[in-house]
């Protein structure tokens, strides 16, 4: 994050704070970056990163929001039309350092497809099995024929 200067870059297209106490937007985004780099998939899971002393010196992190902080933000950023744009306009500018001067890129995207997938069967797994529990009990009670 630091070779591309992305804190520059975020801290450039994302609005500033409204008070001099207020977050920088670098901040909320380094977390949020950090978080998933970590396979965190909920904003609660930021508190193991205040909890853990070794982990901001050795990342050069000053301040990290809280859990409350960043939801806070990303309902004003959903809320004000302003996220959307400043993180297309972010991510173009990692993408060109990325990227060098590629005409075209393949995305494989079966990985992600596939996750959905299990996802969405796993909760409908869920839900038949109930309704067969359910079906079981009126075919018991003779509310039901087969």
């Amino acid at each position: 994050m630091k070779q591309l200067a992305l804190s520059k870059s975020i801290d450039h297209y994302f609005p500033r704070p409204k008070s001099n106490r207020g977050i920088l937007a670098s901040s909320y985004l380094e977390t949020l970056i950090l978080m998933q780099h970590e396979g965190c998939f909920h904003i609660d899971e930021v508190k193991h990163f205040h909890d853990d002393q070794a982990l901001t010196p050795v990342l050069g992190i000053s301040h990290m929001p809280k859990a409350s902080a960043i939801g806070n933000w990303l309902r004003r950023m959903g809320n004000n039309g302003q996220g959307l744009p400043s993180l297309s306009n972010v991510n173009k500018g990692v993408l060109k350092a990325a990227l060098h001067r590629c005409k075209g890129i393949t995305l494989d995207i079966d990985a992600t497809e596939i996750s959905v997938i299990k996802q969405m069967l796993n909760g409908l797994t869920i839900k038949i099995r109930a309704i067969c529990q359910w079906l079981d009990i009126l075919l018991k009670w003779g509310w039901c024929r087969q």
